[in-house]
């Protein structure tokens, strides 16, 4: 009989091939979630879309209003009945109290934006003469029914060296509380809106170059700062703004900085471009495309 020739294993090495098994494996565990959990490179311009779309939204808000204001000023129907319907709103003047009254009843205005409530502005007289002042007061009044308000004023600041009429507007602690996004917008306006002078009268296509200032806080808490490169295009035959470029500032956010493109020479396009760290987004001016 022959005895059986097979070795048998030794204990110890078993255990060392199972130890160096088990090293194996559990570095290609920290291997694989070394893997998943390393650092996002690309940038996060969630909060630079935030403060551009809540830019737009504040700057045109307020910007109607002065639209109006003039409009109802140029208007012979306000002028001589004391009444009219411009864009969408019921405008009534007392020229006893030098009060405009712009009434507004919930449906779209040709910027699409659903304006609900009243705004009352006070004048010290004729908006068209230098040094006449208007104060703008907010009664319980909404913008696709979140509330705006603030402490809005307009200056008639005179005929510069060019011939253009000078309005100041002023706008402290602006309120906008966006019902179909996050949070309320804080924002403080200081910007001036020029014209030529000889076209500031009924019937005319009249274009306001805007300069100026917009600092604050976004719906989704960031800071930002907001200057206008140059002038934009405010024209009275478009709703919306339509030509120039603001320059944002974002201090939080991974790109601090970047521009809003209005696009000049579009027409009256209700498109815009974000350009931040060379990442390129059209949006629409449309309020209900802002959300963010």
């Amino acid at each position: 009989m022959t005895g059986n020739n097979s070795k048998s294993v030794p204990l110890y090495e078993i255990n060392g091939f199972v130890k160096r098994a088990a090293i194996l494996l559990l570095g290609l565990i920290i291997l694989f979630f070394g893997q998943s959990c390393k650092k996002n490179e690309s940038f996060d311009l969630l909060p630079d879309k935030n403060v551009a779309n809540d830019v737009i939204l504040s700057i045109s808000s307020y910007s109607t209003i002065f639209n109006l204001l003039i409009k109802s000023r140029l208007n012979a129907e306000v002028q001589n009945t004391g009444h009219a319907t411009i864009d969408g709103a019921g405008i009534t003047y007392d020229s006893t109290k030098r009060q405009y009254r712009f009434t507004f009843y919930g449906v779209p205005c040709p910027d699409s934006v659903e304006r609900f409530g009243v705004i009352r502005v006070n004048l010290s007289g004729d908006i068209l003469q230098t040094g006449i002042s208007a104060r703008v007061i907010f009664d319980y009044y909404s913008e696709d029914r979140g509330t705006v308000t603030g402490i809005d004023s307009i200056v008639n600041e005179g005929i510069n060296p060019q011939g253009q009429m000078v309005f100041l507007n002023t706008v402290r602690y602006g309120y906008m509380n966006k019902y179909y996004g996050p949070g309320a917008i804080l924002a403080n306006l200081t910007n001036r809106y020029k014209a030529d002078a000889a076209s500031l009268t009924g019937g005319q296509s009249i274009v306001f170059l805007v300069s100026g200032a917009i600092s604050g806080q976004s719906s989704r808490g960031y800071s930002f700062n907001a200057s206008i490169r140059g002038t934009l295009q405010d024209a009275f035959s478009c709703p919306w703004i339509v030509g120039g470029i603001i320059d944002v500032e974002v201090p939080s956010a991974e790109v601090p900085s970047g521009y809003i493109d209005f696009v000049t020479g579009d027409g009256c396009s209700d498109t815009l471009y974000y350009t931040f760290n060379e990442s390129l987004f059209k949006v629409l001016k449309r309020k209900l495309w802002l959300k963010n």
